[in-house]
């Protein structure tokens, strides 16, 4: 099915009062209860559709721990359903993503692998969060107080 098909498709599943199209990049955004972007991208040499959400920067400290949580939760894709985790090293941010064969998909398949993205995005962006707030009583490593030597 055509890339630009299966967008149309997914907006009208979606019931949205306009068409759904790629702009002239070839990019199409779609924001998720107000909260979360949904990005995809037509990448016509490779006959793919990027998928992708931004969920959040690298926390300046656990960096160790943050990126095992990361790399444990692409297991298998069993955490992140069958997208990928990665670090966007320019931006700094973390960004789920999956790369979707538009040409052998048909639109209920990338309907429903939007759903499981949504719900897989979401769910991480609140690990990021939730990694990175402060916990009461801890002091930053930055921050905290050298021993007398």
């Amino acid at each position: 099915m055509s890339a630009q098909q299966l967008l149309h498709d997914l907006g009208q599943q979606a019931q949205m009062s306009q068409p759904l199209t790629f702009n002239e990049h070839g990019c199409a955004r779609l924001q998720i209860n107000g909260d979360l972007e949904l990005n995809i991208e037509n990448d016509t040499e490779a006959h793919v559709l990027q998928v992708y959400s931004v969920l959040g920067a690298v926390p300046a400290e656990e960096r160790e721990a943050f990126f095992r949580m990361l790399l444990a939760g692409n297991l298998f894709g069993h955490q992140t359903a069958g997208a990928t985790l990665a670090l966007d090293p320019e931006a700094g941010e973390i960004v789920l993503n999956q790369r979707v064969d538009a040409e052998h998909t048909t639109s209920p398949g990338f309907q429903a692998m939007i759903e499981h993205f949504i719900v897989a995005a979401t769910e991480w962006r609140a690990r990021i969060v939730q990694f990175a707030a402060p916990v009461p009583g801890k002091t930053p490593a930055s921050t905290a107080a050298v021993p007398a030597g």
